[in-house]
C-alpha cells in the first residue's frame, strides 16, 4: 500500500518532504524516526538555511532532530576546515542537540519513502540535503524555532564585532548580491535585482521614516567596487562592500530594518532578526511577518509605518 501510494505521489510530483510530512501526520511512520541535514556543500547561509529547515520540520512533527556538523563550506579565504568550523560556531545550530553519529542508522529520504520496511522500524533516522520544500509549503514551521535559532546564535560571544550603527534612529541594512551574480547569466540571472528598483526602496524607507519623525542610516551589504554602487551613496547610503561575512550576517540580523536579497545569506539573518523584514521573493518563502516585495512594486507605505511605528513602540 504504501508503495501504491509513493508512486501516486511521484506522478503527481508531490515533493519527498511533503510526502513524509503526510506519512507522519497520518500515523503510518514510527514515531522513533529521526531526522537529519546533510550532504551540501555551498555557502555558510545556504548550509544553515537547510539546516534549519530540517529543525522546523522536525519540530512542527515531532520527529527528533539529530544535528550534522557542517562537512566543507565554500569561499574559504585560508584553511577549509577552519573556515567551516567557523560557520559551525557563528550560527551555533547544533548547541544543545543530539548529534548524528556511526551508531544512528541513516537512510536517504527517497530511499526511507520507497522502503516501506522501514516505515515501522525504531532507531532509523532520514537524511536530506535539506527540507525546504515543506517549509515553503508551511512557512509558519520557522516562526515555532525562531526563539530557539536566536537563543543558539546569542550564545556565542559576538561582542568582537563591530555594528555600522551611527547616531540615527533606525539602522537599515540592505543586502545585494553581486560576487556570485550577474544579470546576463542564464544561470544566476534570477538571483540578480536591479539598482533602480533597490533605490526605490530605499526612497521609500526613508521617506516613511522622515514621515514618522526618524532618522535613519541605510548601509549597503554587497560585492564589487565601491563606484558600482555611486548612485546609493548620492542617496547618503553607507557602502559596506566586501566586509567580513560574518561581519556582514551580523550587521543584516542586528539592523531594524532588513531589504533582503535573492539568497539564503540574507533569508538567515532574517530569521534571526527581530527587526522590520522586507522581503524580494525568491525560492525560500518567509515567514508571515515579513513584508513581501515585489521588484518592480513599490512597498507598501501604510504597512511599512505601522511595522516602524511597532518597533519604536
Amino acid at each position: 500500500m504504501a508503495g501504491l501510494r509513493r508512486l501516486y505521489n511521484k506522478l503527481l510530483g508531490v515533493p519527498s518532504e511533503l510526502q513524509l510530512y503526510e506519512a507522519v501526520v497520518a500515523g503510518r511512520v514510527n514515531p522513533d524516526l529521526a531526522i537529519t541535514c546533510r550532504g551540501k556543500r555551498d555557502g555558510g547561509g545556504a548550509q544553515a538555511n537547510a539546516c534549519i529547515s530540517a529543525m522546523a520540520f522536525a519540530a512542527a512533527t515531532g520527529l527528533r532532530y539529530l544535528h550534522t556538523p557542517f562537512q566543507y563550506v565554500e569561499h574559504a579565504p585560508g584553511d577549509p576546515a577552519a573556515w567551516t568550523q567557523a560557520w559551525e560556531d557563528f550560527f551555533g545550530l547544533g548547541r544543545g542537540e543530539s548529534v548524528i553519529g556511526p551508531e544512528h542508522e541513516a537512510v536517504g529520504l527517497k530511499k526511507f519513502l520507497d522502503t516501506s520496511s522501514l516505515w515501522r522500524k525504531s532507531g532509523v533516522t532520514v537524511e536530506a540535503q535539506h527540507f525546504l520544500g515543506i517549509c515553503n509549503a508551511h512557512p509558519d514551521f520557522y516562526t515555532a524555532i525562531i526563539p530557539r535559532l536566536r537563543e543558539k546564535y546569542a550564545a556565542s560571544d559576538k561582542s568582537g564585532i563591530a555594528l555600522d550603527r551611527g547616531e540615527e534612529d533606525l539602522m537599515v541594512a540592505v543586502h545585494i548580491r553581486r560576487g556570485d551574480v550577474s544579470k546576463g547569466d542564464a544561470v544566476t540571472g534570477s538571483r540578480f535585482t536591479d539598482d533602480e528598483f533597490l533605490l526605490q526602496k530605499v526612497r521609500d524607507i526613508l521617506d516613511v521614516a522622515r514621515e514618522l519623525g526618524h532618522s535613519a542610516r541605510v548601509n549597503i551589504y554587497s560585492q564589487g567596487r565601491p563606484e558600482d554602487f555611486a548612485a546609493f551613496a548620492q542617496l547618503g547610503c553607507h557602502l559596506q562592500i566586501d566586509k567580513d561575512a560574518f561581519e556582514t550576517v551580523h550587521n543584516l540580523a542586528m539592523s531594524d530594518m532588513l531589504v533582503t536579497a535573492k539568497s539564503a545569506f540574507s533569508f538567515v539573518a532574517g530569521l534571526l532578526s527581530k527587526g522590520v523584514k522586507i522581503y524580494e521573493p525568491f525560492d525560500t518563502v518567509p515567514p508571515g511577518d515579513w513584508m513581501v516585495s515585489e521588484p518592480r512594486e513599490p512597498l507598501d507605505k501604510a504597512v511599512l509605518k505601522a511595522k516602524i511605528s511597532g518597533l519604536k513602540a
